[in-house]
């Protein structure tokens, strides 16, 4: 990030010079451009391997980039958007950052044990999760983990037209909806399973 923001020519506000010298700007921040268009391709690729989390790498190529890459700006207009989009960026990446360490905190009790991650299939088409032993399978200290995303699924599920998908989704969904609560209430998952259970949502 910090060469495509030192790759940015300095403009003085408002534009300058005659027609040739403005032609030479817009050139500059082109050529400015280009190494933007590039950073972020690849920076979206990396994210996308790391996280479950979709908008976390979209956030890379939201609005702005379009009008960046795509948008006809006078050079000092470029130049501002450019400017102010690396600087948003910094900033949220700064806090997903943050966030990652203040979830690793909360989380750190459970080092040791046995992380169990949910998907939607197991959800929708095997034993509820609340009735399984997990403990008893694979020990005290484990953990059930049902990402943020999965939850979306079941909710969109829970509209769907078959009316059996529809009628587990929406039983799934509510059961869900108990165990975060429970979890924002500062309780712990473990009466039916000797567990614990936690969504992935930061939120939460």
């Amino acid at each position: 990030m910090n060469d495509v923001q030192n790759s940015i020519p300095h403009l003085p506000p408002g534009g300058s010079g005659d027609a040739l010298h403005r032609t030479e700007q817009i050139k500059a921040m082109h050529a400015a451009v280009n190494p933007y268009d590039q950073w972020t391709l690849a920076a979206t690729k990396k994210l996308l391997e790391v996280f479950a989390d979709r908008s976390i790498p979209a956030r890379m190529r939201g609005e702005r980039y379009s009008s960046i890459v795509f948008g006809d700006h006078t050079a000092d207009r470029l130049s501002q958007l450019l400017n102010r989009e690396l600087n948003e960026l910094r900033t949220y990446f700064v806090e997903v950052g943050n966030e990652l360490y203040r979830l690793k905190e909360k989380y750190a009790h459970h080092q040791g044990g046995r992380t169990l991650v949910l998907d939607t299939n197991d959800l929708l088409h095997y034993s509820r999760y609340d009735k399984i032993p997990w403990a008893g399978v694979y020990g005290k200290n484990a953990v059930v983990v049902i990402p943020h995303v999965v939850v979306d699924e079941i909710d969109k599920k829970s509209y769907a037209t078959s009316d059996s998908i529809r009628k587990r989704a929406r039983g799934v969904f509510g059961l869900l909806e108990q165990t975060l609560t429970d979890q924002s209430d500062g309780h712990r998952w473990s009466a039916a399973c000797g567990s614990r259970c936690f969504s992935t949502n930061p939120s939460t």
